[in-house]
């Protein structure tokens, strides 16, 4: 069994999130899909290249497989716990007034992110918030199994590069 000792690293993460985690291994369970099994390969995977130390593959005492995955809150926030991204975009009308609208929502709804969470340099990072808008709803399409009705801590996008593997 994988499992994965994140409560000490992430102490502002909600517990509801680490439950099927706790149990299961990370992200891994019983009726789990072939593509998100490879995904959780992936991230062992990565997980070992950041960390060559970790002993995702050794087990020195029975059940002690552990690696430390990569939770990305801040990405997995603006693609899977923002649904009021394109109602933002439709209900301002000035590029200054989108984005900082945007950034109170998110100030106020950013789950596991620390008080001081700053979306502020996306702004310089796009010239205009439909643009934002655009590039988060692209990615949203390469989710896995996107149509589901999964909690947002529960869907992945296809990992177009190591970044991506949340």
């Amino acid at each position: 069994m994988i499992t994965s000792s994140n409560t000490s690293n992430n102490k502002s993460i909600d517990v509801d999130m680490l439950v099927d985690e706790e149990i299961w291994g990370h992200r891994i369970y019983n009726e789990q899909t072939p593509w998100l099994c490879f995904l959780e390969f992936l991230g062992i995977l990565y997980a070992i290249d950041q960390d060559p130390n970790q002993q995702a593959f050794v087990e020195t005492k029975p059940n002690t497989l552990s690696y430390l995955p990569q939770y990305r809150l801040y990405l997995r926030n603006i693609l899977f716990n923002n649904p009021r991204l394109v109602a933002i975009m439709k209900e301002t009308t000035n590029e200054d007034g989108r984005w900082q609208r945007w950034f109170n929502y998110m100030q106020g709804s950013g789950a596991g992110l620390s008080e001081q969470a700053d979306f502020r340099y996306l702004q310089q990072r796009f010239e205009k918030f439909t643009d934002f808008v655009k590039v988060i709803d692209f990615l949203r399409g390469t989710a896995i199994e996107g149509e589901s009705n999964k909690r947002w801590s529960s869907k992945f996008v296809f990992p177009l590069r190591t970044l991506l593997l949340l």
